[in-house]
């Protein structure tokens, strides 16, 4: 399960990455594709959570 946690530490590293000097764009996308896959798990999770109650 993807939790806040998880999101905002997805968060930290773009920016963390983007305020380097040493990211590429190719690692900015990476990182935003890990982010929308977490992202789309927790929508997810939280969907199915709903569904269940």
């Amino acid at each position: 399960m993807t939790t806040s946690r998880d999101l905002l530490e997805l968060i930290a590293d773009f920016v963390e990455a983007r305020s380097g000097d040493g990211a590429s764009p190719d690692d900015l996308q990476a990182i935003a594709q890990r982010f929308d896959v977490a992202l789309t798990e927790a929508v997810i999770d939280r969907a199915s959570v709903q569904n269940e109650a």
